[in-house]
């Protein structure tokens, strides 16, 4: 049986997760994401990915970036990352997903999107 996420998930391509972000999260993660963006844009974290490059290597000459990666890196500095990884999110993303977290590569879930 398909669960209460699931189901509004597959028929309209989104799902609405009442209180699954507290304000105070979600200015520490809109604080986190903005701080990664200016290391990411400045150079200070050379982990991302570029403009007309899907795959590696990257190019260090390009300036425009869509996403960074390695976010639970430790030297990143960014600890509300790595409480994404331990917390609901994960769980939400193995309901719609139908799996189990040994089954998620979460480097690849949790990139930030530049815009």
């Amino acid at each position: 049986m398909p669960s209460e996420l699931k189901t509004p998930y597959d028929s309209q391509g989104f799902v609405i997760v009442p209180d699954l972000i507290d304000l105070d999260s979600l200015t520490r993660y809109e604080d986190a994401a903005e701080r990664t963006i200016s290391k990411t844009r400045t150079g200070e974290w050379p982990h991302r990915r570029t403009v007309g490059r899907q795959f590696p290597p990257y190019g260090e000459d390009n300036p425009d970036s869509w996403g960074v990666q390695h976010l639970m890196h430790l030297d990143l500095g960014e600890p509300a990352w790595i409480e994404l990884y331990t917390s609901a999110y994960v769980n939400v993303a193995k309901e719609l997903l139908e799996c189990e977290e040994d089954d998620l590569q979460m480097g690849e879930c949790w990139m930030i999107m530049m815009y």
